[in-house]
């Protein structure tokens, strides 16, 4: 089973050469209708075909498109492992699918960019988190949910302390290692102050995190999933000063992890990961109860152009509720409509494609929080 990450639909909202077919299929995988699964496949795939030749796509092209699609039946160990709903995006030269646990409804959408609004109340990143476990000796970096984690590697970490470090003590004439212990390890901590030397186990230490720093805030790009050390409590304010990742816990994994198993891990960081699930949005909740009102907007009015021009942070929508009108960029005006016309768009989605391909962050809208009518409301970066 897939899980649908914030980070993947900011990807798929980015892929701009078109035409996109966005098609969404419910599932019956252990009931008595299963078997029309494939025939309802089929159906909406040859309609996703007449969408893609219709925008302009050859026949040829429109099926090399759908192609996965219509395998995807044939693959029996995927097709007995598929979820309630199966979600995919093609294009030329792209496509995905997802298997997911949500219960979509079905529908093909073909356009000039993917359809992603029905996945956006089913964003999974409220139950991952990272862990990086940091030592002299090595460093390892995690994904994980409430089951466990699984490593990943991550280009341009070094090994270890003294494979970053290689300090040269011209006095003594020999090289010392940062990743020494013993005897080196003191002398080293005697040189501190002695004719102005900068080198100390401090600094080493800073040099090997920020590379560390520099590979883990690129991989963490555009997430919002709460991250746990596992190192040594001196460790934790040096990575605070090195980092740009905002949401890093405040508390920890205590002790040298070099001999924690993965499992191990997991079992130390899910009791202090668990509380701060969802945090992201709380927080985006909070700034916009504390927000005077230049900072917010509850209009679609206010709302379309806003995420055009970059200036959205956060936006809550109703996933399931249309907006249609037009979008004038001339006057960068916004025109409703009580009942789709020719040539309209759903300005909700429209609002939330631009406000993703912008990197702002966007929520499904509970019935709780909006107001009368509203289908939208937004925290302005400006």
């Amino acid at each position: 089973m897939d899980r649908i990450r914030r980070a993947e639909l900011q990807e798929l909202v980015g892929w701009k050469q078109g035409p996109c077919v966005s098609l969404f299929m419910p599932m019956h995988v252990k009931d008595r209708n299963a078997m029309e699964d494939p025939v309802r496949l089929r159906e909406l795939t040859d309609e996703a075909q007449k969408g893609l030749e219709e925008a302009g796509l050859r026949r040829a092209d429109a099926e090399k498109v759908l192609a996965p699609l219509r395998d995807l039946p044939l693959d029996n160990e995927t097709w007995k492992h598929r979820g309630r709903s199966i979600a995919f995006f093609g294009a030329p030269s792209f496509q995905r699918i997802i298997h997911t646990a949500a219960a979509l409804e079905p529908l093909v959408h073909v356009t000039d960019h993917f359809y992603v609004l029905p996945l956006v109340p089913h964003i999974t990143d409220s139950e991952r988190f990272f862990l990086l476990a940091i030592s002299q000796n090595g460093v390892r970096f995690f994904e994980g949910d409430s089951e466990k984690v699984h490593e990943e590697s991550l280009a341009g970490v070094p090994k270890n302390l003294e494979a970053a470090i290689d300090i040269e003590y011209p006095e003594h004439g020999q090289r010392y290692h940062s990743g020494d212990s013993g005897n080196r390890g003191k002398q080293m901590a005697l040189h501190h102050g002695q004719g102005g030397k900068p080198e100390t186990i401090k600094q080493d230490l800073l040099q090997f995190l920020r590379q560390i720093a520099a590979a883990v805030d690129k991989r963490l790009r555009n997430e919002r999933a709460p991250l746990v050390l596992a190192t040594v409590e001196s460790t934790v304010p040096l990575w605070r000063d090195t980092s740009d990742y905002k949401f890093l816990l405040d508390d920890f994994v205590h002790g040298n992890p070099d001999h924690l198993s993965p499992a191990e891990l997991h079992a130390k960081a899910w009791p202090l990961v668990q509380p701060a699930l969802g945090s992201y949005r709380k927080w985006c909740e909070q700034r916009m109860a504390e927000s005077q009102g230049a900072k917010l907007a509850s209009s679609l009015r206010d709302i379309v152009p806003a995420a055009i021009s970059g200036r959205i942070s956060a936006l809550f929508i109703d996933c399931k509720r249309s907006r249609w009108g037009q979008y004038d960029p001339a006057n960068n005006a916004v025109v409703l409509h009580m009942q789709r016309q020719p040539g309209d768009q759903d300005l909700v989605e429209l609002a939330a494609v631009e406000t993703m391909r912008n990197g702002g962050d966007v929520f499904d809208l509970r019935p709780e929080e909006g107001g009368a009518g509203e289908s939208a409301e937004a925290l302005l970066r400006f």
